[in-house]
Order: C-alpha cells, then structure tokens, then sequence
C-alpha cells in the first residue's frame, strides 16, 4: 500500500490483535479455578492464532485474529469430597489451564500493545512534520 496513513493503519491491526489477546487471556486467568463434574467437559484455555493480513489488502498490512484454539490435555482431578460436584470417588475435574504460562503471554501481549502505540505515535509525529513542511 502506498499510502502514508499505512503504518497507521497496520499499528492499528497490532493494537487490535493484541486487546483481543489480553482480553482472552484474563478470560483464561479468571477461570483457572473453576471447577467441573469428572462427567462434564472441563474448562479448556483458550489460545489466540495470529494471521497476517495480505499486504496487497485496502489496509496495507498488518495482523488479525485467525483462530481461536483450546488447551489441549487432561484435566486434572482433584480430591473434594465435600464439594457438591464431586463424583462417587470424591473428586472433581480442575481447569486445563497454566496460570504460569497465561502470564507470560500477558507480558508478551501488554508488550506487543505498547509497541504498537509506540509505532502510531511516531507515525503521526513524523506526518505531522511533513505536513508542516510547508507552513511559516
């Protein structure tokens, strides 16, 4: 795209790609204990894919959401007989979740949002100047 606003544009993609991780992350922390019947289909974190938007696309580039995938594995069982979901045997199902994990993708998508803001600042700061060039 030859557009001067590009880069504007394709910070835009990264800052919308990266809220949408942090929000899907805080989703996946905030039901790291929940509990489900051995019977039921666990809580599984949920994952989000990058994909690349065609640079020869109307918004010259940049990335967008391509996927949303689960956790994959066991849930683990945990010992509560006391707990109303328990099953005969006294246990029930945790989250398929890494709360060690989940925060470092936090860091990592908190990173790549300020990096992007970064990009439109300068973007707008360097089209600002241009458009000044001319004035006296």
């Amino acid at each position: 795209m030859s557009s001067a606003f590009a880069s504007l544009d394709i910070a835009k993609t990264g800052m919308g790609f990266a809220h949408y991780w942090e929000e899907t992350i805080a989703h996946n922390i905030s039901n790291i204990n929940t509990y489900t019947r051995t019977s039921e289909k666990p809580f599984r974190a949920r994952m989000v894919v990058a994909t690349p938007i065609d640079t020869n696309s109307a918004s010259g580039g940049g990335v967008a959401v391509g996927g949303i995938l689960e956790q994959a594995g066991d849930a683990p069982l945990l010992n509560a007989p006391d707990s109303p979901l328990a099953d005969a045997n006294g246990y029930v199902q945790g989250t398929v979740d890494d709360l060690a994990g989940q925060m470092s993708d936090l860091i990592l998508a908190a990173r790549a949002y300020q990096a992007n803001i970064s990009v439109q600042r300068e973007a707008r700061e360097s089209l600002e100047a241009a458009t000044s060039l001319g004035r006296a």
